[in-house]
């Protein structure tokens, strides 16, 4: 069961993945930030490697579901 449900994940991120939809954020911009002057856009050849962290919420649950995931006498 888990195999399948981290194929079906691995395909729709993957899918999701290829062609991301343009996003805005709002609300996270430092004023220091929001002083300056921009002085060009960046070529639309080059990637931008972006990392998000978000802080970890029930850490306790996910803890639970990852060991329910991995043992194999579990129905998840």
């Amino acid at each position: 069961m888990s195999v399948l449900l981290g194929a079906a994940l691995a395909v729709a991120f993957n899918s999701r993945a290829q062609t991301p939809p343009e996003q805005q954020l709002r609300g996270h911009v430092p004023e220091v930030v929001k002083r300056l002057t921009p002085i060009g856009r960046e070529g639309s050849a080059r990637r931008l490697k972006l990392a998000i962290g978000l802080p970890l919420r029930n850490q306790d649950e996910l803890t639970n579901l990852l060991h329910q995931i991995y043992d194999p006498a579990s129905p998840s």
